[in-house]
């Protein structure tokens, strides 16, 4: 892989982690609509509502929050519980094991938030292809941890995104899930 695919993919991991980990506020969305990244987001697949200001956000907060947050109904973003029906299961534990393994600090996360939330698992692959472009002796052994990682980790996404893609109210996360989807079916 050349490295300005390497720059690319990184890039688009650690936007779309952002986007997953917590929901969309007033400074992304005004980056979205007025930098480089709009036409990068529009070619993508990327909708954006029409303003950002404070109502827009709110009701992107309220879709973000209906999707993933809950109080019920909602689609936890956690490999564990797509795969095991339990939260922090086997699937935290080695995403655990990845993190220590490489230096990524659970520190990081934001509170509440456990390892195996797709924005983590996003960000972790963010910070891995990131490293490996640091012209490092280490760069060949962490592009296989990535391509392990994937394997371990961001294959179960697909039950996911459909869901959120159906129950999504707004065309911003509706297609920021697809996006999601189609992205990791294509790494």
């Amino acid at each position: 892989m050349c490295v300005r695919e390497t720059v690319a993919r990184a890039g688009t991991y650690h936007l779309l982690a952002r986007l997953w980990i917590s929901e969309v506020d007033t400074a992304l969305l005004q980056t979205l609509s007025t930098t480089d990244l709009h036409d990068s987001w529009t070619e993508a697949g990327g909708i954006l509502p029409d303003g950002n200001g404070p109502e827009t956000v709110e009701i992107l907060a309220a879709d973000y929050c209906q999707l993933f947050i809950g109080p019920h109904g909602h689609l936890p973003p956690y490999q564990s519980v797509w795969q095991e029906s339990i939260l922090d299961g086997a699937a935290a534990a080695s995403m655990r094991k990845y993190m220590a393994a490489v230096g990524y600090s659970e520190k990081r996360l934001p509170e509440g938030v456990m390892p195996d939330h797709l924005g983590v698992q996003l960000d972790f692959m963010a910070e891995l292809l990131g490293r490996a472009l640091e012209d490092s002796p280490d760069r060949n052994l962490l592009m296989e941890i990535a391509d392990n990682f994937v394997a371990q980790h961001l294959t179960w996404t697909r039950e996911l995104t459909n869901a959120g893609e159906r129950r999504a109210q707004t065309d911003f996360y509706q297609a920021m899930i697809r996006m999601t989807g189609d992205f990791l079916e294509a790494t």
